[in-house]
Order: C-alpha cells, then sequence, then structure tokens
C-alpha cells in the first residue's frame, strides 16, 4: 500500500509542475486547467507516504498553498470602483436564447467598451440591441461556434478594423482621451491535443501589427498562468488585469476554472469583477481601468 501512495505522490506531484511548463510542451497547458484537482491529490498522497518528513511535510505544505492559491482565485472580488473606463468581456454561447438581461446588464455596468465571442445568427440581436448605446461595432466570422465583436461607445477610428476570421480576432481602433487605443476580441482554440499551440502562433504577426495602446478580450481557453496566455502577453505587450476570475464550468467534470480574461498596456492599474451568467456557460468579466 505504502509503494502505491508512493507512485500516486510521485506521478501526482510531476502533473502539479508540468502544468507550469506549457513552453516545453503543449500539454503543460492542458494540465494546468487541471492544477486544483491535482495539487489536492497529490497533497494527500504525499502526507501517506514513506518518504521523509523533511521532505514530505514542506512538499504537502507547499502544494496546501497552491490549492489556497486557486481556492482564493476563485472568491469574487469586492466590485471595482465606478471611475474611469471599463470593458465588458462576455462569450455569448452560440445558441438561442433570450439575451435581454444580458443587454441589460452590459448598459447597466457602465462599460465603455464590449468584446464578444461566439456572435452568431441565434444571439446576433445583441449588437443590434446595443447599437444605440455602443455606436461603434465591429464584427468578424470565426468558426461554426460563431464570430468574434468589438463594441464601443467611444468613436472608431475610421479604416481600422482588422479580421483574422480564421483564427478568432476582431480589432478595431477607437479614440481615447489621449489618442487611439486598439481594442481587440480573442477567441481561441482549446489546448492541446487540440490546436491551440499554433493558433497562438498564426496570432503573433497579427498583434505585433497593433501598434500602440492596446485592450484585449478573449475567451482564451487557457488559465491565466499557462504559456499561451504568456504568449499573446509577451508579443502584444500587455499584462492581465486585475484578478484570476472563474468564468466557466468545464462540461461533465463539474470543474470552475478561469479562462476569460482582460489584457492592456494601458498604464496604471485596474480591477476586474464577474458578472452573471445570462443564458452563457461563461460569466462575463467586467474590468474597469484608466486611459
Amino acid at each position: 500500500m505504502r509503494h502505491l501512495w508512493n507512485m500516486l505522490a510521485v506521478v501526482a506531484c510531476l502533473s502539479v509542475v508540468a502544468g507550469f511548463a506549457g513552453a516545453l510542451h503543449p500539454a503543460g497547458d492542458s494540465l494546468a486547467v487541471f492544477q486544483l484537482p491535482l495539487s489536492v491529490v497529490a497533497a494527500i498522497a504525499v502526507i501517506w507516504t514513506g518518504w521523509s518528513r523533511w521532505l514530505r511535510w514542506p512538499l504537502a505544505l507547499a502544494l496546501t498553498g497552491l490549492i489556497g492559491f486557486h481556492v482564493a482565485s476563485g472568491i469574487k472580488p469586492a466590485d471595482a470602483s465606478e471611475t474611469g473606463y471599463a470593458l465588458y468581456q462576455k462569450n455569448l454561447l452560440f445558441v438561442a436564447g433570450d439575451r435581454s438581461s444580458l443587454v441589460a446588464d452590459i448598459r447597466a455596468s457602465g462599460a465603455t467598451l464590449v468584446t464578444l465571442q461566439e456572435v452568431t445568427r441565434r444571439n446576433r440581436a445583441v449588437l443590434d440591441n446595443l447599437k444605440a448605446d455602443f455606436p461603434a461595432q465591429h464584427f468578424c466570422p470565426f468558426a461554426r461556434v460563431g464570430g468574434v465583436a468589438v463594441l464601443s461607445r467611444l468613436p472608431k477610428v475610421p479604416g481600422s478594423e482588422r479580421c483574422a476570421e480564421r483564427d478568432g480576432l476582431a480589432a478595431m481602433q477607437v479614440e481615447g482621451p489621449d489618442g487611439p487605443v486598439w481594442v481587440v476580441s480573442l477567441h481561441l482554440h482549446w489546448p492541446w491535443p487540440y490546436g491551440q499551440t499554433d493558433h497562438v502562433a498564426r496570432l503573433e504577426p497579427v498583434l505585433r501589427g497593433l501598434e500602440g495602446p492596446m485592450l484585449i478580450g478573449g475567451d482564451f481557453n487557457a488559465v491565466a498562468w499557462s504559456h499561451a496566455v504568456s504568449r499573446i502577453e509577451a508579443v502584444s505587450g500587455t499584462r492581465r488585469l486585475g484578478h484570476h476570475l472563474v468564468t466557466f464550468q468545464l462540461p461533465r467534470l463539474g470543474m470552475w476554472i478561469g479562462i476569460d480574461h482582460v489584457l492592456s498596456n494601458l498604464p496604471g492599474g485596474a480591477r476586474t469583477e464577474t458578472r452573471a451568467a445570462l443564458g452563457s456557460d461563461h460569466f462575463g468579466v467586467l474590468a474597469r481601468f484608466d486611459m
């Protein structure tokens, strides 16, 4: 029995560490999604091994700290300040359904900008219903699950719209208080064994071509500490804003993870909060910041 615990501890610990190794192999980003349950299994297994207490207890303590990080990261922070600007990020879910409560929530949030994914003919009315509030709109088709869109209360820079139709990116410059700002809506594929690594590689030259102040809102299908998110940050010169928020429940597994993020290279701090699902399988993310 002790040998079984030893084997389980080794496998679980290596899996936890591999979750930080997405730069070495894309499977690392897939394991990163499961770091919370893997950390729990590893901590229990380590305690029951026959390893020296000088190894066993510090390792169990480190794993417990990682568990605490994941649990704390899912706690909704206090509502952000009502000052400054705000970007509302939302995966709409491609199916048909009543989105009137979502439209009302976007209006009530005071958002200046909106980034949307999985925009289809079934839910395209969201864009139409928000046209009066967000007159500057840009939509790009993507996969069967729907396209991506950027909406803005601020006027758009004429001719600035960009589409990467094959790769789920819509970009548009808007007139900020100190000059043009790129606003990007992004939808990535799932990580390994799916095509996320190649997807990010194709997007890198597109993002490099968007010079200047930038905001990116998207469904990254990757957790905050993944290599995929780091690559997007590096190539765009941005950083992830605010807390790591839980935004999506994995189908059939019932596990909550954070895969919707807002990135920016604007100076100053920001605060983020989750918004209700409102007809989608994703929570919304509202990021408040100063331009």
